[in-house]
């Protein structure tokens, strides 16, 4: 059987777990044919633990080897990469969704070239039957709470530009409310999940997102509230954090797996 040629850039956390996943035969029709990362030294480490070994390359070189490049780095780094993929004419799967938001023309640009640009639905139950409601056009608000671990948001723009140390709260805090884009723009690796539900719904301007810093918990809690002409919809999804990064929750990677097996069984 021809396997569907997967490449990956970014081999962090999710990126590992999703190369050792498809290098365990989790993924049949899968093999990981090409690994980059902007720490050459990360790619070389993770290709020598894949099963066959796979090769380390540039962008250039990985978008031509391969039929499907899987993005697990972060935002800036997605029209870099979509521009390698889209002059090979491939497709491109993105874990980092705000970066949709944050570049609106990327998926206007695959489509002027015929290619395919995927994005999981991360770790929040519920967005298939958004986007049921949205396409009649009857959706009124939608508003995602997510309530994070404090090492779950360390590190987030939002506090280098508030001067503030998440790290000094002790109780359950609401830190951020406002607009999906604005939440993007202050936590880009922190709520990949608002990016998600803002392109199942309304849109990030209308799709409302409030984020609760809370050093008591142990889960990454998101609440999606949805209400409109069908009725109202309310999904809670605890997630375990990924035991290799705290920004991101274990489901996240599973999202993307689940993705990739339904594009090879196609």
């Amino acid at each position: 059987m021809v396997k569907l040629k997967v490449g990956i850039v970014g081999c962090g956390a999710i990126g590992s777990e999703l190369v050792r996943a498809i290098s365990s035969g989790r993924v049949l029709g899968a093999v990981v044919a090409g690994l980059a990362d902007r720490a050459p030294e990360k790619a070389e480490a993770l290709a020598g633990k894949t099963r066959p070994h796979c090769r380390v390359l540039n962008l250039k070189e990985i978008a031509q080897t391969c039929d499907l490049v899987i993005e697990t780095a972060e935002i800036p780094a997605v029209p870099l990469i979509a521009k390698a993929v889209l002059a090979e004419k491939k497709d491109l799967l993105i874990l980092s969704v705000g970066a949709l938001i944050t570049y609106p023309d990327l998926l206007p640009r695959f489509q002027r070239r015929g290619s395919r640009l995927y994005y999981p639905s991360g770790a929040v139950a519920g967005l298939d039957a958004l986007k049921a409601a949205a396409i009649g056009g009857k959706v009124k608000r939608v508003c995602l709470t997510t309530r994070k671990p404090i090492a779950g948001l360390t590190g987030a723009p939002y506090f280098k530009k508030r001067k503030l140390d998440p790290r000094h709260l002790t109780k359950a805090t609401k830190i951020f409310s406002g607009s999906a884009r604005q939440a993007i723009k202050l936590f880009p690796q922190n709520i990949n999940v608002a990016a998600a539900a803002s392109l199942a719904g309304i849109g990030p301007d209308r799709t409302r997102v409030e984020i609760i810093a809370d050093p008591r918990a142990r889960l990454n809690t998101h609440t999606l509230e949805i209400e409109g002409q069908f009725g109202t919809i309310k999904t809670i999804t605890e997630n375990l954090p990924s035991p290799t990064n705290p920004k991101t929750s274990a489901l996240a990677a599973a999202s993307a797996l689940a993705l990739l097996n339904s594009l090879v069984q196609k």
